[in-house]
């Protein structure tokens, strides 16, 4: 076995996201080479969702789906008006029969609730935006829109990533690329497969790991890492949801495996 050290360094330079990697070549086999790296990359959001909803109470069903439509179409201009993007979710319709009035019972009340998610820019001035919805008969908050008496701490609003998995590929074929080209340059004698301007169809991720530096607060428990792992047998893994326009630092490893014989004896 033939076992070799060398160290480099790498750095990427683009608006989203940013990319510095070390790379590490482990060991050299007959057959195979294996080449280990610590990779830094930020992520920033580039979204604002709103989410909540409209709710409106009537004695018909008609008099009440009206009157939403009409509280919909202003919310959907000012949201337009705002550089966003205004989505209908589910509308849910319920009969409410508590109550009475001296001693008799109130006739049934007829209320259609609305869920909408609103999306804007991240640098969007959201406090402002969210005020103004009120204003428009938004009074419905958060993803399960609960009801006014039994509201808690709800987050209306979040900033996601689109585009993750993209952005993670990118990360990740950027730090092979690098790591490759710098194994190549600090080869000698030079490997055949080093004469290409690409690294080989045959080399193989084993394994990428990310984790952010800080722990990010979380709408449905307490902060904790964020983590992302791909591998061969690896499900994609679903982006953080953020509840402040902020960027995740992370910091994570690549495996890397060469199966084509060490030509450069």
């Amino acid at each position: 076995m033939d076992l070799r050290q060398l160290r480099v360094a790498c750095i990427f330079l683009a608006a989203v996201p940013f990319f510095q990697c070390h790379a590490q070549i482990g060991q050299v086999y007959a057959r195979s080479t294996l080449i280990s790296g610590d990779c830094e990359a930020d992520m920033k959001p580039s979204l604002a969702v709103i989410t909540g909803g409209v709710a409106v109470s009537a004695l018909k069903p008609t008099d009440a789906a009206e009157q939403l439509d009409k509280q919909l179409a202003l919310i959907r201009s000012y949201v337009q008006q705002s550089q966003g993007s205004f989505k209908e979710r589910e509308r849910v319709r319920m009969v409410h029969t508590e109550g009475s009035v001296n001693g008799q019972l109130r006739d049934p009340t007829f209320q259609i609730a609305q869920k909408l998610r609103l999306e804007f820019p991240a640098d969007a001035p959201v406090d402002r935006i969210f005020e103004h919805l009120m204003e428009l008969g938004m009074d419905r908050f958060g993803d399960n829109m609960s009801l006014p008496e039994n509201r808690q701490s709800i987050a209306v609003v979040h900033f996601e990533i689109p585009n993750f998995d993209a952005q993670l590929r990118q990360i990740r074929e950027r730090c092979i690329v690098e790591a490759w080209k710098h194994w190549c340059d600090s080869t000698t004698p030079k490997n055949q497969s080093c004469d290409a301007l690409a690294p080989p169809a045959s080399l193989q991720v084993q394994n990428f790991t990310l984790r952010s530096t800080e722990k990010l607060m979380r709408a449905d428990g307490p902060p904790d890492y964020f983590r992302s792992a791909y591998s061969t047998y690896s499900q994609p893994q679903s982006p953080p949801e953020l509840l402040g326009n902020i960027t995740v630092h992370l910091v994570g490893n690549i495996t890397l495996n060469n199966p084509e014989p060490d030509k450069s004896k």
